[in-house]
């Protein structure tokens, strides 16, 4: 498995700042490509970092703003993108006759994909994706406040902006039990060397690793390791 960070602003503001880019997540595992929120950019990050657009589908969006959604019909151009999975308040905003023939689902639900589960969570608080494979559990918050029971491989959660407030950070982190956790989507009020000391920071307090999120890093998780580069 690989997931690869095509773009990590938490909001417009860092896109104009040129802080950061946009462009969401990719999974990509065997022969699944899976691209969660591509927001502006996506295709040309993808190219950047070397992922081929046309191996994409699954498309998942977990939020009506702009920097989660705004490239799915460029995503679903290929034609290969068999469906799109949105929350409810996110599907009057799709045009469904531009998704070059991909489905829509709006049910909050567990679809079983080729090589791995997919479960999405919207209910209006939180927005929340599990991705499972048979050795690999991701867990990824784009807003609101986290929540779930099981033990996570890795936990992905939006900093700021409309996700966990950097000043409660630590706390929500606790509640949550992951191996690995990545600081995901930082805000513009967010200077990226805070970002990286939060994570430092919130590593310290919980004892296990939390990584800041950059722009093309990439997690690599085999068997009992996960490894990352920038």
């Amino acid at each position: 498995m690989k997931l690869t960070f095509l773009g990590t602003a938490g909001d417009l503001q860092s896109c104009l700042q040129g802080r950061r880019q946009s462009g969401g997540m990719m999974v990509t595992f065997r022969d699944e490509q899976i691209h969660v929120d591509p927001g502006p950019g996506s295709m040309v990050n993808m190219v950047n970092y070397k992922l081929l657009p046309g191996k994409t589908s699954t498309v998942v969006l977990s939020s009506n703003q702009l920097l989660h959604n705004n490239d799915v019909y460029l995503t679903c151009a290929t034609g290969k993108v068999e469906t799109v999975y949105l929350p409810v308040s996110v599907r009057e905003k799709i045009r469904a006759n531009d998704l070059s023939g991909a489905s829509i689902d709006s049910a909050a639900n567990t679809v079983q994909l080729r090589n791995c589960r997919v479960t999405t969570e919207f209910n209006g608080v939180s927005s929340q994706v599990f991705i499972e494979t048979p050795h690999t559990r991701i867990l990824y918050c784009s807003e609101g406040l986290p929540y779930c029971q099981d033990e996570m491989d890795i936990f992905i959660v939006s900093v700021g902006a409309r996700g966990v407030p950097k000043d409660h950070l630590v706390d929500v982190l606790r509640t949550i039990n992951a191996k690995i956790t990545v600081l995901n989507r930082c805000a513009s009020g967010i200077h990226p060397d805070d970002f990286m000391v939060l994570a430092r920071d919130a590593q310290r307090e919980l004892d296990r690793d939390v990584i800041a999120a950059h722009d093309g890093m990439v997690l690599k998780p085999e068997g009992a390791h996960t490894y990352y580069s920038y």
